[in-house]
């Protein structure tokens, strides 16, 4: 007797497509190229084609591998690299990189801070020193201890620093040290005013941020504060963000007023940016990647101050991975006091739902994350990749 036997192959259906977040919507699309058109760069997506000057992010559904070793090394202007080795002497005060890139050298008035890369502490670590201006070297060390000094070397084995908490100049073994932050020399950090500004988060989590000052062959050539020009493959870009002059990212911006209500005795998970309520990784709905936003757990509310100053807002309303397909809350928003958009009992089971409300001549906003169904369990509200348009100026003003 013969038997048949069928396979049936499930496909994540959420994943099978590319994203494209513009202006004005939200769109699944096999993004498919990046060409250069006249003064501008074109998006060919399966469905057509956008002008990159209306595209505010491009999301290629990559996974993301960091490295589990090495260095995280932050630059100034935005470029942040994992790196297999690093080395640094203050002779020359350059730091030399071994990354995805390469070897590259840079001067050390643009180096951020070394991070050593142990469990993903190194991108907590990243967003608390990385923009932080400090008057001496920090030398940060394992069990929470820092040391202000001079550096004078780093080598594969140790970091050499000079400070009076050690009574002078000491090795240090670098299984010892987390990270060192460098001095802030640099005064002003300004971005090539050629090309398009994009920010490329790449799938080993590294993040190139530059002038888009070409594109061909489905290679991006990125001109950078720090590290020149890099060509980044489109291969290896998770997402693909479009730094606008008229948009300013809501997880840039602090609230006027937070008022975080618990159902009982205390609230647990304080709201975040860019990052998730829990384990404070990357926002995550359904797989898909968000490296802008807004976390909030219920009861949330965070008020913002407009003055006037812009048209629209816009972000993407969901519940984070961290979820688990759970919890239910209900989600608006309110301009001057009045309710101009809203979605009730979201769960961990809905995809993410695009929302753009008008704030012509709106002083206030304020976005509600509220108790749902199932009061506050798993309440990991997002407001993934939500941004304000800036208000255009009539010619003539």
């Amino acid at each position: 007797m013969r038997t048949l036997v069928v396979c049936l192959v499930v496909m994540p259906t959420l994943l099978l497509a590319h994203h494209a977040l513009t202006r004005n919507a939200y769109r699944s699309a096999r993004i498919k190229a990046l060409q250069k058109k006249g003064d501008s760069y074109a998006v060919h997506l399966s469905t057509g084609v956008l002008d990159i000057r209306d595209v505010v992010a491009l999301h290629f559904e990559r996974s993301l591998v960091r490295p589990k070793t090495g260095f995280f090394v932050v630059f100034a202007g935005g470029c942040w690299l994992y790196a297999k080795t690093v080395a640094y002497d203050s002779k020359s005060e350059k730091l030399t990189v071994d990354s995805r890139f390469g070897k590259i050298s840079v001067g050390a008035d643009y180096v951020r801070c070394v991070l050593r890369v142990k469990d993903g502490r190194e991108w907590r670590l990243a967003h608390k020193w990385g923009s932080k201006r400090v008057r001496r070297d920090v030398l940060l060390l394992e069990g929470a201890k820092s040391v202000r000094g001079t550096l004078l070397a780093i080598t594969p084995k140790t970091v050499t620093f000079d400070s009076k908490t050690f009574g002078g100049k000491v090795d240090v073994t670098l299984g010892d040290v987390v990270g060192v932050v460098f001095i802030t020399t640099l005064k002003e950090e300004k971005q090539p005013e050629e090309g398009v500004l994009v920010r490329a988060y790449l799938t080993d989590g590294s993040v190139i941020t530059g002038a888009l000052v070409g594109a061909e062959g489905g290679k991006l050539s990125l001109k950078t504060i720090a590290l020149g020009t890099i060509i980044v493959s489109l291969d290896e870009i998770e997402s693909l963000y479009v730094l606008h002059p008229d948009i300013v990212f809501l997880s840039d911006l602090e609230p006027a007023e937070v008022k975080e209500t618990p159902l009982f005795d205390r609230f647990l998970y304080p709201w975040q940016r860019d990052r998730s309520l829990e384990h404070k990784r990357v926002m995550m709905v359904h797989g898909r990647i968000f490296w802008k936003g807004v976390c909030c757990h219920s009861r949330c509310e965070l008020t913002y101050d407009l003055g006037g100053r812009y048209e629209a807002f816009c972000a993407l309303a969901a519940l984070d991975d961290e979820a688990r397909g759970e919890g239910n809350v209900d989600m608006a928003v309110f301009v001057d006091g009045e309710k101009r958009w809203e979605k009730k009992e979201v769960t961990g089971q809905d995809r993410e739902t695009f929302l753009r409300v008008d704030l012509k001549g709106a002083k206030k906003m304020r976005l509600l994350v509220d108790f749902g169904k199932k009061l506050h369990i798993l309440d990991r509200a997002v407001w993934a990749d939500a941004f304000l348009i800036k208000k255009t100026e009539e010619s003539g003003r």
